[in-house]
């Protein structure tokens, strides 16, 4: 593992990733908005929707 590498592991494990895990809430309410415009706009959609031509039988 690299010096790099390992000083990110020592940082998202110590107290750095707590906090950003006790925040995730938050950050998902902040983003939510966002994140649907995005997929809209990439008109992504769960994969069993994408795909459902597959399930359909002839």
């Amino acid at each position: 593992m690299s010096d790099a590498n390992r000083d990110q592991l020592e940082y998202w494990n110590g107290e750095a990733g707590q906090r950003r895990a006790a925040s995730q809430t938050a950050h998902d309410a902040i983003f939510a908005p966002l994140t649907e415009v995005l997929f809209d706009c990439a008109a992504l959609a769960p994969i069993r929707l994408r795909f459902r031509h597959l399930d359909q039988r002839e």
